[in-house]
């Protein structure tokens, strides 16, 4: 099939920047790659116009439809590429982009091909039924997902069914990708780098003295108490400035002169919490222990109040005037080491990044795409990675990349039955009754 445009998205503005960079890069002739960088009325002028390259957010199909019209898109296709495809493409933003780039008309018609009255006299049912045109597929438009990290709901939208045979002779359905570029693949070919390579724990060890037995009606359960008390421990500061102390000492003494003396380093934190305990903590010892000029930046939402401290701690308040944008900070020499709660565990990219000091339970695909930062390829000099691992055994986290070191397949698709169950667990509890409901329905 031939395209009249090519439309690459993502859901974040910060990859949207890093792709209309790349794509960029490869533009042969002026004016083929569009990059979509103020606002929808230069996305729809790009559409407008025939642009080859489109290059822009996913949100801003939502405000299309009341600018475009629709007409001028009347007989096109486009083959839409998804950037990092995990849930963005069943929402509404995937429904606004479908139904922005399909045409009055076009929708009417495929509409009527499906219903054996194609007359809408009620505008609601009109709406009703656009809408849910808007998330089936469209043949004007054929969607290409790239991504290191399939997901169920991934692979049972954009993979491929297929049936296969069990030991025991069992016929059932596979849902596998249509190609697959594996991690081990670009490993060998050197496009990325292994970051287990080099994976080492740093086990944590203490004891606990019991003076009296708690009061009665003070117990808890033994699981739960180990996990409460393993918290408090994480959070002591005497295991803060430790751990901190042995990622320091590493860091000035094994990753400070790789990559040719520019290497960074990120410590992945449990909690805001902790992030704040870990600012602390280092910036006291670069200052005191270390006399350097490194300086460390953390990153973490919304604000934090810890040790009743009066103002809460918030990124604009622990970090310097000129980190406002941490991303474009951390690019610069003197900012070396990165803390980080939650925040750029995914979808962020610095070549330089070197060493990684994690101390959060990981497991699943975010271990995957935590320790993933560090496996861009970067100047020459970086040959290797450096993880040290508070919290994880080494066992868990080969197990957790195995499954995306070559291909990964969905042997069973999504349950709605589960939907069900949750619906009827939810009405046992006896919370609402169906008068509430349709009251509720009733109201404007």
């Amino acid at each position: 099939m031939i395209f009249d445009s090519v439309i690459i998205i993502t859901d974040r503005q910060v990859l949207d920047k890093q792709l209309q960079e790349t794509v960029k890069q490869f533009e042969k002739t002026a004016g083929v790659v569009q990059k979509i960088d103020r606002n929808t009325r230069q996305l729809v002028a790009a559409l407008s116009s025939g642009a080859k390259i489109i290059v822009c957010t996913l949100q801003k199909f939502s405000w299309m439809q009341n600018v475009l019209g629709g007409t001028k898109l009347k007989g096109k296709t486009f083959a839409v590429i998804v950037d990092e495809a995990h849930s963005s493409q069943s929402g509404d933003g995937a429904k606004d982009l479908k139904l922005a780039l399909t045409s009055p008309e076009a929708l009417q018609a495929i509409i009527a091909e499906d219903e054996e009255n194609a007359e809408w006299t009620d505008p609601v049912a009109e709406e009703l039924a656009k809408i849910m045109k808007g998330r089936q597929r469209l043949p004007h438009l054929s969607f290409f997902a790239f991504t290191a990290t399939p997901k169920t709901k991934t692979l049972e939208v954009f993979g491929k069914p297929k049936e296969v045979k069990t030991a025991e002779g069992v016929k059932k359905i596979e849902h596998q990708p249509f190609h697959t570029y594996t991690m081990r693949q670009a490993i060998a070919e050197g496009f990325i780098l292994d970051v287990l390579k080099n994976y080492t724990t740093y086990g944590t060890y203490f004891e606990l003295l019991e003076n009296e037995k708690a009061p009665p009606g003070y117990e808890v359960e033994s699981a739960k108490g180990r996990r409460l008390l393993l918290k408090e421990v994480g959070k002591h500061p005497y295991t803060i400035a430790s751990k901190a102390k042995i990622m320091l000492d590493h860091f000035f003494s094994k990753t400070v002169h790789k990559i040719n003396g520019e290497a960074k380093a990120m410590v992945v934190t449990s909690s805001r919490a902790h992030a704040v305990l870990y600012k602390r903590e280092i910036d006291k010892q670069l200052r005191d222990d270390y006399g350097s000029q490194t300086h460390a930046l953390v990153a973490f939402s919304s604000k934090v109040t810890i040790d009743g401290h009066e103002a809460p701690y918030t990124e604009e308040s622990m970090n310097t005037k000129d980190a406002k944008d941490i991303r474009e900070a951390f690019k610069k020499h003197n900012y070396r080491i990165l803390i980080v709660a939650n925040k750029f565990q995914t979808r962020f990219d610095q070549p330089l990044l070197h060493t990684m000091y994690v101390d959060k339970k990981l497991g699943g695909v975010a271990t995957v795409q935590t320790l993933s930062r560090l496996n861009r390829k970067g100047p020459a000099a970086k040959q290797e990675t450096m993880v040290l691992d508070f919290v994880n055994q080494q066992e868990d986290i080969l197990a957790d990349f195995q499954a995306y070191y070559g291909q990964t397949t969905l042997d069973r698709g999504t349950d709605p039955q589960k939907l069900y169950n949750l619906k009827f667990e939810v009405e046992s509890v006896g919370v609402f009754t169906p008068a509430v409901v349709n009251e509720f329905a009733d109201l404007d």
